[in-house]
């Protein structure tokens, strides 16, 4: 186990929190939960419910994900999302009135078939 935490009063140590996800990912959920907890408790009460509802919120999406790094995706689709949205309300009350965003074009490629081989 590690006795020295990811988290300091240094600040953020990415290393030890990947290490601890990938060889003690009980006690790496344990920790994350209490760091979580810890930095709600400095926030004024009237803000947690709506930050523990995000963290809720964010808990959710890396639960209904396959793998990390969709969890990853998911949270930086939702973050991009509530920037948006911020920015159409910042632009509305600067009284700018921009042209609607036209959706991301998917990426295409071709696709080039690869003839079989016989292995006779």
């Amino acid at each position: 186990m590690h006795s020295k935490a990811p988290l300091s009063h240094t600040g953020f140590d990415f290393d030890q929190w990947m290490d601890l996800a990938r060889h003690h990912p009980e006690t790496f959920e344990r920790v994350r939960l209490e760091a979580i907890e810890a930095y709600f408790n400095q926030i004024p009460p009237q803000r947690q419910r709506l930050l523990r509802h995000l963290q809720w919120r964010i808990d959710m999406e890396i639960q209904r994900s396959r793998t990390p790094l969709a969890g990853c995706l998911r949270i930086h689709q939702m973050m991009m999302e509530s920037l948006d949205r911020q920015k159409t309300a910042l632009d509305e009350l600067l009284g700018k009135h921009p042209e609607p965003r036209k959706p991301r074009a998917t990426k295409t490629g071709t696709v080039i078939p690869f003839k079989l081989r016989n292995h006779s």
